[in-house]
């Protein structure tokens, strides 16, 4: 399913919600744990993920791009936020929430104070189909080959 996009302030926000077939304390550990985490999303080059932790992300290691994280929220396995400093972008702030679904997850991705929502959102969709697989046992899509196929739906979107 596609996000939805919409102004923030001065820069703009992505929302996406996904139902994943796993329970919270799994798709928790999918998400949080550093073992699993550069399976869905990047490197972790350096910290601690965890309350008040602090932690950096390698996301492109040719154009060394890092993304520097400050744990503002952990409660597992219900909330995760982080503040998102992101190579030459204004900090933004990564929301996840865990929404208990019988047996699954409803999954809600907040990411306010992003320059570009069109790129993040096709970027998030794309990570968030890997969490997806990371969590489930299911074979991991691509993240290029993910992000190449939704891109077009995301410049489509209207931002507001």
């Amino acid at each position: 399913m596609i996000g939805t996009l919409r102004l923030d302030g001065d820069h703009q926000a992505v929302r996406l919600e996904r139902t994943i077939a796993a329970p919270p304390a799994e798709v928790w550990d999918a998400l949080t744990n550093p073992e699993r985490i550069p399976r869905w999303l990047a490197d972790i080059r350096s910290g601690e993920v965890g309350p008040g932790g602090e932690f950096e992300l390698l996301m492109d290691d040719e154009a060394m791009e890092i993304a520097r994280c400050t744990v503002t929220v952990f409660e597992p396995p219900r909330v995760f936020e982080v503040r998102w400093d992101y190579t030459g972008e204004p900090a933004s702030v990564l929301r996840l929430e865990l929404h208990d679904n019988g047996p699954d997850t409803r999954l809600v991705l907040d990411h306010r104070g992003v320059p570009n929502a069109r790129g993040y959102g096709a970027g998030w969709h794309a990570h968030l189909d890997l969490l997806e697989a990371v969590a489930t046992g299911a074979e991991r899509p691509r993240w290029t080959d993910r992000f190449s196929a939704v891109r077009p739906e995301y410049e489509k979107l209207t931002i507001g």
